[in-house]
């Protein structure tokens, strides 16, 4: 599986999403689990051309992580762990899962996601990295794949659509789909997402070009201040707007 996710990956993620900006972290804080990466060859390359601050956690099945012969670099801790369990690591500053969920149906997608969901903390992100089919004119390949998905894992390979459709109703909000600047739909993408916030708490995170509620304005980093809060709180009938969609204020303090 790892040759085949060599030919659709293109540019690794950190290489166009803003993690130094986005992510920075205290040295001691873990920065970021990899779940599912087999024996940390890209969090390992990650760790060699970025060097980054603080802790880098893979995560895989007990036997994967057993199998592992080379040391990992320093920085680097492996973990053995199923993504249906609980997650260990709570309050890790990412999550990240790359070409894990696609040969998963959507139930026990969703299953893994809730896992995620349940330990982050404020200031947490989801990193979903995937490659995503356009909605038609489908290539050969991709087609060949979307057959073996629904035919060896009674899975599929998503489109945009239906990836964002999984992560809301996982209760995530979708920041931003990242691609690199000579990628387009259908290919390598980064799904950059949050967990639905409940009233009167905003994340504690930059939201680039994003508005987490329509008329209140969130500082660059750090939380809303209190008068922001009340804002929300006030306001009842007042959607959150997300990737271009509106979700009822009743409906976005469901967990």
């Amino acid at each position: 599986m790892e040759a085949g996710n060599r030919a659709v990956e293109g540019e690794q993620w950190y290489d166009f999403y803003p993690w130094e900006e986005w992510l920075a972290s205290e040295a001691d804080r873990v920065l970021l689990v990899d779940i599912g990466r087999s024996k940390g060859h890209d969090l390992a390359r990650f760790k060699e051309k970025k060097n980054p601050a603080g802790r880098l956690i893979l995560q895989d099945l007990s036997e994967v992580i057993q199998d592992i012969q080379a040391p990992l670099a320093q920085g680097i801790e492996a973990q053995g762990y199923s993504m249906f369990d609980p997650q260990p690591i709570r309050g890790a500053k990412a999550y990240y899962m790359r070409t894990v969920l696609h040969d998963w149906p959507d139930k026990q997608a969703l299953q893994a996601l809730q896992r995620i969901r349940e330990a982050m903390a404020d200031d947490s992100v989801l990193l979903i990295n995937e490659n995503s089919v356009p909605e038609t004119g489908v290539s050969r390949f991709n087609a060949s794949v979307d057959l073996i998905m629904m035919t060896v894992f009674s899975s599929l390979q998503r489109t945009e659509k239906q990836w964002l459709s999984l992560l809301e109703r996982a209760q995530f909000n979708v920041i931003k789909v990242w691609r690199s600047d000579n990628q387009g739909v259908g290919s390598n993408a980064l799904f950059e997402a949050v967990p639905v916030f409940t009233l009167g708490k905003c994340w504690s995170r930059p939201l680039g070009e994003k508005e987490c509620a329509d008329n209140v304005s969130l500082p660059f980093s750090g939380n809303a201040n209190l008068k922001d809060q009340q804002t929300i709180q006030e306001q009842p009938e007042q959607s959150v707007r997300v990737h271009g969609t509106h979700i009822k204020q009743e409906e976005v303090g469901r967990t």
